[in-house]
């Protein structure tokens, strides 16, 4: 087997993030006693057995838990654009059946409480408007099948929300999201410096027959090709910006665990905080390889929001550390300007220039279909 084999490494990083997502599960959910503490067990005289109910309700809690956990982990993992109709129904599926167990141990209980999240009124409309679509739309089919997409995963929200009322819970999910975002951005690595050089040597001595192994058709030999021959990762998106996108989405998540870890309540836990800040580095690193300018500046936009959620207080407290980190990135990314590992802002232009276009064509539209649209997925 050839050391720089795409699907040997894909199929050694998955099996070591499910490996990974099963010792934190068993972590957050069977955590270990306290060192140093003498157990208190005048209480077990009076602890009753579990009647089966209690056990069954356990059990679907487990195993709703296991699925939500399962699709937020191995989503980022299988492009909905790359894989198509069959992995997305799969996913769809997989969380119609966690969202069932949820309700049937809702039912057994005797009640049926939802969480208030305050997105209660904005994602019933949005579903409204997604629905409407189906009927209205000039080109059904895609409509039906992205709008159901976007419903499974409204649906997977309400769902979370309500199944993850405990911060161990959220923490269980989020760390599985942050370690397959660290296994997306070590693929990026990887792509970027042996896959991407492996895939350029196969399409020159074969092209026909590297096009018929992606199933790609032969008009599309040319797109193919500016891709191979592009510097920008995509790991498992498709498009850099799809997935400079998603890595938008957890680097906040992943500061805010490191931040957590210099909280006066926290032990200090050097091994930990090392950690932390090396897959936050990563995040980081990806991103900038996928050289989507869009997507560095929708981070500093989110950063920002995210040192104004943080209040006064946390801000004061680690202003030093704030400092070091910004002095750190704007050093980077002068060092990156001038050894050309960036473009020069000249460049931009014809960046903003294409999107110029994206933007008068979808003000046309609106303006041609202003009360119905044209249905999702056919712009």
């Amino acid at each position: 087997m050839r050391i720089h084999d795409t699907r040997f490494w894909r199929i050694r990083l998955r099996v070591a993030l499910l490996r990974f997502h099963a010792f934190t599960l068993s972590r957050s959910l069977w955590p270990p006693a306290p060192e140093h503490r003498t157990p208190n067990t005048e209480h077990l005289s009076s602890v009753q057995p579990k009647t089966p109910r209690e056990v069954l309700d356990q059990a679907l809690t487990l195993a709703a838990i296991i699925l939500a956990e399962l699709v937020v982990a191995l989503r980022p993992f299988k492009s909905g654009v790359a894989y198509g109709f069959e992995a997305n129904t799969l996913i769809a599926m997989v969380i119609l059946v966690a969202a069932f167990l949820w309700l049937m141990r809702m039912v057994l209980d005797g009640r049926l409480v939802l969480a208030r999240t305050g997105f209660g009124l904005p994602i019933l409309l949005f579903a409204a408007v997604i629905v409407l679509s189906f009927f209205t739309s000039t080109y059904k089919r895609p409509s039906i099948v992205q709008g159901s997409n976007w419903l499974a995963y409204l649906a997977l929200f309400v769902f979370l929300a309500n199944l993850c009322r405990g911060n161990t819970l959220w923490t269980i999910v989020l760390r599985a999201l942050l370690a397959s975002a660290l296994v997306v951005a070590l693929y990026g690595f990887y792509q970027r410096f042996v896959g991407l050089a492996d895939m350029r040597a196969l399409f020159e001595k074969d092209p026909a027959g590297l096009m018929r192994t992606f199933n790609l058709p032969p008009e599309t030999l040319d797109d193919f090709r500016a891709r191979i021959y592009n510097d920008r990762v995509f790991s498992t998106f498709v498009v850099p910006n799809t997935l400079a996108g998603f890595l938008i989405l957890v680097i906040p998540v992943q500061l805010g665990f490191l931040l957590d870890l210099f909280a006066p309540r926290q032990s200090s836990r050097a091994v930990a905080i090392v950690l932390n800040a090396l897959s936050l580095s990563a995040l980081a690193a990806c991103l900038f390889l996928t050289k989507s300018k869009g997507g560095w500046l929708a981070l500093a936009l989110a950063l920002v929001f995210f040192l104004f959620m943080l209040g006064r207080n946390v801000l004061a407290r680690h202003k030093g550390k704030l400092v070091a980190a910004a002095a750190a990135l704007v050093a980077a990314l002068l060092a990156a300007q001038v050894s050309g590992h960036m473009p020069r802002l000249g460049d931009y232009a014809g960046s903003l220039e294409v999107r110029h276009h994206y933007w008068r064509g979808a003000l046309l539209i609106i303006r041609d279909n202003f009360w119905l649209g044209t249905g999702l997925d056919t712009f």
